[in-house]
């Protein structure tokens, strides 16, 4: 059998949590269980609602804050955020979503920079673990080159999804 190339799977926003939940329903049905040569890491700007039975772990979330978005434009120092956030949009602050606002979406990506390229160096760290080539045990092997696709789920029309 061929070997399976790594794959991690971005959800964003509403749509990609409702798609990165229909896959892990999926795989929960066979082979059971997330394929070991499979990781998934969702960002939002609300915390994901429960699913009930298939819901994501802890380290395939990732809530993004933006708490005070016009001290965050006003800020001399992210001039560079100005310069593609209309100046129509009414500032607010994105606890409850980013309320299908694609400028507040991006701005909440741009919140904390260091924190998003974290989790997901975290999840492409845990997904080439040398151990994880262990772990597939359908006979199939994980490729061990340490490529790795990468798919984007989200919504174009949304808030945080469409940022």
């Amino acid at each position: 059998m061929a070997s399976q190339p790594r794959i991690l799977i971005l959800g964003f926003g509403g749509t990609g949590y409702e798609a990165l939940i229909e896959l892990k329903t999926l795989f929960a049905q066979n082979p059971g269980k997330v394929p070991p040569h499979c990781g998934l890491l969702y960002f939002d700007t609300v915390a994901p609602k429960d699913h009930g039975a298939v819901s994501l772990r802890d380290v395939e979330c990732s809530l993004l804050l933006l708490r005070d978005p016009t001290e965050m434009l006003n800020n001399p120092a992210n001039g560079y955020l100005r310069e593609w956030f209309p100046k129509n949009i009414k500032v607010q602050t994105a606890v409850h979503g980013a309320a299908q606002i694609r400028p507040l979406g991006r701005l909440a990506l741009h919140a904390q920079p260091e924190r998003v390229l974290s989790q997901i160096t975290n999840a492409l760290n845990i997904l080439t673990d040398r151990a994880r080539l262990r772990e597939a045990d359908d006979g199939s092997s994980i490729d061990e080159q340490g490529s790795v696709e990468v798919y984007v789920l989200a919504s174009l029309c949304g808030g945080t999804g469409s940022g």
